[in-house]
């Protein structure tokens, strides 16, 4: 397994391209609005089409480049089962196999009430509570 990437597995996903219509990283967890742009999903816990931005390797750009609003960005819908690095905000502590839904700020965050929908579960234990943690991203299986 790489780090490198977003996309762990070399199946279940669909490749898609849309216009950023604000800045994004790959990791991040997207929807799409009314002019067909990407942004970041935006309902915490809420209902999502399994969207992860990805880094565009054709480009020579990796996971830690941002795109920026008005660029293409490339992005994969996720089947059930996939594993994907997508965004942990930070504050949050995980264990393996934790729910994780959207924060509403295009990231993940461990589910603690009743969702709309569980986005996915953790594939490896982080810890973000410290004050000084930032972002970051985990292993998760879409759901």
């Amino acid at each position: 397994m790489s780090d490198n990437t977003i996309q762990v597995e070399a199946t279940g996903f669909r490749l898609s391209e849309k216009l950023a219509h604000e800045a994004l990283y790959p990791g991040n967890w997207l929807e799409r609005n009314a002019d067909d742009e990407v942004l970041l999903h935006d309902t915490a816990g809420g209902y999502s089409q399994k969207m992860v931005a990805v880094e565009d390797a054709l480009q020579g750009h990796i996971i830690t480049t941002v795109y920026a609003a008005g660029a293409l960005v490339q992005f994969h819908y996720c089947l059930p089962g996939t594993r994907v690095r997508v965004f942990l905000a930070a504050g949050q502590n995980v264990a393996i196999g934790a729910e994780l839904i959207s924060d509403g700020l295009g990231m993940m965050t461990a589910n603690t009430g009743t969702p709309e929908e569980v986005a996915g579960w953790a594939e490896e234990a982080l810890d973000l509570s410290a004050s000084a943690c930032v972002d970051t991203l985990i292993l998760m299986r879409v759901g």
